[in-house]
Parts: structure tokens; C-alpha cells; sequence
């Protein structure tokens, strides 16, 4: 699943002009294929969005993207059909999505995470994941964070539901937004310094415990990031297993797949 939704584009889009490309992207996520004329109800549906500023090494804790006040207010927890993060600039940590949900209670779904990926800041660079998917900035993972703020925008398209407290964008506002396009040349994987795949086995050195939750208590996790460069593994000698489609020293991406019982969520 985390391997389908790992996408990078150079293009931004005026404002009014959000809806066809997150149409085509949920499909995606949702239907493999999306198929013309896929119903939802468009009075209900929209994208959230927000501008975020994090400091050099400046992380955020794991969470789930949620109805924030749905959550507080009723103890319900709904997810959005999909989160995506569009990088404003080349510093800074990198975001974690790990392949671990909660359910409408809030609790975590008890289960070995099988997947995982690590996507470095470039600017420009677009990354989506499903929206139930278990997420954080990750300052210790970081290769080179740079001297500079890490900026990025943030938009989850939600279907079928509207966020409490979520007001639409006042006309003025739209019409101020909107003008032309503003394009920049598409630039694939290889140019932002690849795409590399891991394999983590159970018992390694390395293992991040992690509590986290409201309290920081109600859920427990474990896993492992490598490094995105192989290296000798202090106990068996040799290097760690890597498949590097697009070889470079430093890869925008970092996909990891964990053998039973090496990463988990409890």
C-alpha cells in the first residue's frame, strides 16, 4: 500500500484548480483505478489545509490525521481519505509513515507494521499516503537537516465528511488566492537523489521504542529506521540488505519492509 501512494511532482496549482488533481489522487488510493463518474457527496467532501514551519531539528510527535474536535469533543476518531505534504524547501527533518491505523475508538490496531517510508524535504516535491496511516517528523532520522526553517503545506482531502470546526474559504479570499498557474519543470526520483528499498529482519540492533497518545501512554510502538547507506552490521559482519533501483548518496526516499515481528504497534 505505502509503495503505491509515493508520488513527487513539481507543480503548483492555483487554488481553484486543487479539486481535479486530489479527485484523481483518492482514486488512486481508494480504487487502484478510479472509474469515471465514482460517486461521493461533494457537499460533504473538501480539502483541509494549513502551512507548517518547523525549526532546524525540530521535530513532530507520531499521530494519526484526525477530526480534531470530533475526537475531543465526542471521542470519535475519523481519519481523512488522504494526507499529502508538498515541501516548500530542502531543509530540514524528513516525514515517517508507518503502516499502522487506529480505529474509531482511538485505539491502535494491535499488528506487526509490515511497511514503512521515510521521505526527505525537497522543494517542491509532493508526497501522499492514505490518511489512516500513522505519521511524524522525524529529526533523528534526518541525513543533512540544513541550516534553514523546514516548510512545508499540508492538505487532506476528506470524502463524505466534513472536519468540525472547519469553516470554507470566504469568496474574497478565493478570488485573492486564484490567478494563473504557476509551473515548474516536473522533476522525477532520480533528479531528487533516488528511491531506496530495505529489508529490516527482527532482532536487529537499532529498535526505537515509542509511546505516544494524549497522555503519551496509550499506544506502544516499536521499530527500526537504517540508514539510507548500507553499512557493516556490527554483529553479523556483513551489510544490510538493500535494493537500490536509483542509486545515490543521499535518496528522497526511503522504503522499508520489515520481516515479521520486527516493527510492531500495541
Amino acid at each position: 500500500m505505502l509503495r503505491s501512494l509515493v508520488g513527487s511532482e513539481m507543480c503548483i496549482r492555483d487554488s481553484t484548480r486543487f479539486a481535479p488533481v486530489y479527485h484523481r489522487e483518492t482514486g488512486q488510493l481508494l480504487n487502484g483505478d478510479f472509474p469515471e463518474g465514482a460517486w461521493y457527496n461533494p457537499e460533504c467532501s473538501g480539502a483541509e489545509f494549513w502551512v507548517q514551519m518547523k525549526s532546524p531539528g525540530q521535530g513532530l510527535r507520531l499521530h494519526w490525521d484526525k477530526d480534531e474536535s470530533l475526537r475531543d469533543h465526542c471521542g470519535l476518531t475519523i481519519c481523512p481519505a488522504l494526507s499529502t505534504v508538498t515541501y516548500m524547501s530542502d531543509d530540514g527533518a524528513p516525514t515517517l509513515v508507518l503502516d499502522a491505523r487506529v480505529d474509531n475508538q482511538g485505539n491502535s490496531v494491535k499488528a506487526d507494521i509490515t511497511q514503512a517510508a521515510l521521505s526527505f524535504p525537497r522543494k517542491f516535491k509532493h508526497f501522499k499516503f492514505d490518511g489512516e496511516l500513522l505519521h511524524s517528523i522525524a529529526p533523528h532520522h534526518a541525513v543533512h537537516p540544513g541550516p534553514d526553517p523546514r516548510l512545508s503545506i499540508l492538505v487532506n482531502i476528506w470524502l463524505d465528511h466534513h472536519p468540525v470546526g472547519v469553516e470554507p474559504i470566504s469568496q474574497p479570499v478565493v478570488d485573492m488566492m486564484a490567478g494563473p498557474d504557476i509551473r515548474v519543470g516536473f522533476v522525477g526520483p532520480e533528479q531528487w537523489g533516488g528511491v531506496k528499498e530495505l529489508e529490516v529482519e527482527s532482532g536487529e540492533d537499532g529498535v526505537v521504542p515509542a509511546e505516544f497518545g494524549p497522555t503519551l501512554t496509550e499506544h506502544k510502538l516499536q521499530y527500526r529506521v537504517p540508514s539510507p547507506h548500507p553499512h557493516p552490521h556490527p554483529h553479523h559482519g556483513g551489510t544490510e540488505n538493500v535494493k537500490e533501483p536509483h542509486p545515490s548518496p543521499n535518496p528522497h526516499m526511503l522504503l522499508i519492509s520489515y520481516a515479521p515481528g520486527a516493527a510492531w504497534l500495541r
